[in-house]
């Protein structure tokens, strides 16, 4: 049985920002390692569902996504200051310059955050996403776009999940090295 209402899209891309008119290549998916999604999941952003779900298998493409479709305007209000000793275990910090920690807020959610800064007594901590106020350019080719079987649409959703294919061969069982994409050629056949 098909399920009609997602799509099934593996892309192979290069994705610049452009930032004050320069553009950096920050991602690379090639076509060994291809992003692979389904669409209308919301593990996506939506601008970039939109322009691919209607490319046919073997289109190439290059498109722009203004950053207020993509992860909107920098919060200079985003950026925060916190106590060293909160990131201190037995005198020794915990964290370095870069590193992305999460944060709990008193209702329980949970923020990414990147360590802008180390000072003496605080941490400046930056929870803005790391492409916020920037362009976003992809460049690149669709591999496969189809309408999602049933057992494409559970196998994304038990990885996105943190599950795997129970093959027996996915490392650490997180699937981090991809074993259970559509692609899986472990021998075992179990289809992941």
């Amino acid at each position: 049985m098909e399920n009609k209402s997602h799509k099934y899209i593996s892309v192979a891309y290069k994705m610049y920002v452009d930032d004050n008119g320069e553009k950096t290549l920050q991602e690379v998916a090639d076509e060994a390692r291809p992003y692979r999604f389904v669409s209308g999941l919301g593990y996506t952003l939506d601008a970039l569902e939109q322009a691919l779900a209607g490319l046919a298998e073997g289109e190439t493409f290059a498109f722009t996504i203004a950053k207020d479709k993509a992860f909107g305007d920098y919060d200079d209000q985003l950026v925060v200051e916190l106590p060293r000793e909160q990131f201190e275990m037995d005198g020794k910090l915990g964290v370095e310059l870069g590193q992305v920690v999460p944060l709990r807020d008193e209702a329980g959610n949970i923020y990414n955050a990147t360590v802008d800064e180390i000072r003496h007594d605080v941490l400046v901590l930056d929870m803005n996403h790391p492409y916020a106020g920037l362009d976003l350019t992809f460049e690149g080719k669709v591999l496969v776009s189809h309408e999602a079987t049933d057992k494409e649409l559970n196998d994304y959703l038990n990885q996105m999940t943190g599950g795997s294919c129970g093959c027996g061969h996915c490392g650490d069982g997180g699937c981090s090295d991809g074993c259970c994409s559509s692609d899986h050629h472990h021998g075992c056949d179990c289809g992941h």
